[in-house]
């Protein structure tokens, strides 16, 4: 069974062994588990080590003009909006799409331990006519637009904007695929 709920398990680390926090041993995990420990800088006992969870690196993430999509539920988009929807399967459910596309190349900001961020590059909108700065203004205003009766039109663009060439991905999948070891660099090999 995959059950997609994020755990946060507190831990201390006693004679160089991760414990849970109340002392007992950690759960065994499934191979290739991946985790992630957050702690003070101070608290590594090798501080020349520290620059090398701290450094950045900006790779490509997408060239310039490639197409995408915005997630909506366009239940409330004006009957003119709707007929630039575009629905689409993803391979376990089917999503309506608003196509836009970057107008020049995006890129990524990789640092070691984090999530890799994207770099702000314009989009333009055709369905709105409508040139902006960043991926995620581009989803803010495609939702203002096709889901007019949301309280809050920001998300993860990471989940709710594909790539819709050479086929349909979503931005966190490629995102994935960019930080893999070997890929970045910014994963440090385990000895």
């Amino acid at each position: 069974m995959n059950d997609p709920r994020e755990l946060h398990i507190p831990i201390v680390i006693k004679d160089g062994i991760f414990f849970l926090r109340n002392g007992e041993a950690l759960p065994d995990f499934r191979e290739g588990t991946e985790a992630e420990l957050r702690i003070a800088a101070s608290s590594l006992t090798e501080p020349s080590r520290i620059g090398q969870f701290l450094s950045e690196s900006t790779k490509p993430f997408l060239p310039a003009h490639s197409p995408l999509g915005a997630e909506v539920k366009p239940d409330d988009a004006s009957v003119e909006l709707k007929k630039h929807v575009v629905n689409c399967f993803t391979g376990s459910r089917y999503i309506s799409l608003v196509p836009f596309v970057v107008t020049e190349e995006m890129k990524i900001t990789l640092t070691a331990g984090k999530k890799g961020r994207l770099v702000d590059c314009k989009c333009f909108i055709p369905s709105l006519n409508l040139e902006v700065n960043s991926i995620n203004e581009a989803y803010t205003r495609i939702s203002q637009a096709f889901e007019p009766a949301r309280r809050s039109h920001t998300g993860n663009v990471f989940a709710k904007v594909f790539s819709t060439q050479p086929t349909l991905r979503s931005l966190d999948s490629i995102r994935r695929e960019i930080e893999k070891p070997g890929v970045s660099g910014q994963k440090p090999e385990l000895t």
